[in-house]
């Protein structure tokens, strides 16, 4: 999407500079919250390491040291998904019938583009849950990426 500033009114322009900033409907904007983007280290999610801010970076000229940041923050947002499932695991050993648990880790594996992982954590939940369309809609995704096309309509 490709969107000219000058379009926007003023109250426009700082309504983009919240984390959470609302759509612009007349500029087809939508909807965005900017604190996935890690630009400095993994926030808000426990214990991590925090870099300086990217103009801070930028302004050491310094590609190695900004690469070797960037794999620190990658290797360190690793780790929180790999915390994560051992964290769901741990809970399905005593409540084997949380849907939200299944639903959670399909989604984490999902995002790890371990579609057969994904579309086993679904169909558990779905099993247990029968209502929740968003379970059906995640496991129709999956399929989809996985290019199993029949399958994903029929979860669709």
């Amino acid at each position: 999407m490709k969107v000219n500033v000058n379009e926007m009114t003023l109250e426009e322009k700082f309504s983009q500079m919240l984390d959470v900033c609302p759509p612009i409907e007349r500029l087809k904007i939508p909807t965005y919250n900017w604190w996935n983007e890690a630009l400095h280290g993994i926030a808000r999610n426990g214990r991590a390491t925090v870099f300086p801010q990217a103009i801070g970076l930028g302004a050491t000229f310094d590609e190695d040291l900004v690469e070797r940041v960037a794999t620190a923050i990658s290797d360190e947002a690793r780790a929180k998904y790999n915390e994560a499932i051992k964290s769901f695991n741990n809970v399905l050993i005593t409540n084997p019938d949380v849907y939200q648990v299944f639903f959670n880790l399909g989604n984490i594996y999902y995002e790890q583009k371990n579609f057969d992982l994904a579309i086993e954590n679904f169909q558990k939940a779905s099993a247990i849950n029968t209502n929740d369309f968003e379970i059906f809609n995640n496991m129709g995704n999956s399929y989809l990426k996985k290019r199993r096309f029949y399958k994903s309509i029929r979860e669709l």
